[in-house]
């Protein structure tokens, strides 16, 4: 339940325009629950993120602790596809091979 005290202090330093510590926070609680989504979906739709803090958020999610191992390619692709900064093409390629599959 930590993820989501983190989550709630993130709407409310956005609401108070703290952007720094609603990144901090919503970060927080995506690396204690990579599952919650409302935090990832908070951050890149109010693009709180650059294309290479984006990167590096979704490379340091503890997915291979937090998921069933057939579960973290999956989320990693859906988190990857959200990210409107796309900043290389391997990444795409790489969405498509897992579609494929």
């Amino acid at each position: 339940m930590e993820s989501s005290a983190c989550l709630l202090k993130g709407k409310v330093y956005e609401a108070m325009d703290n952007r720094a510590l609603a990144v901090d926070s919503f970060t927080a609680a995506l690396r204690q629950d990579v599952y919650c989504y409302e935090a990832f979906e908070l951050l890149v739709h109010h693009h709180m993120l650059s294309a290479e803090e984006e990167k590096q958020l979704l490379d340091s999610l503890p997915f291979s602790s937090q998921c069933p191992e057939d579960e973290i390619e999956l989320l990693r692709f859906v988190y990857s596809m959200k990210l409107k900064k796309v900043s290389d093409l391997r990444s795409l390629k790489s969405a498509a091979r897992i579609i494929e599959r």
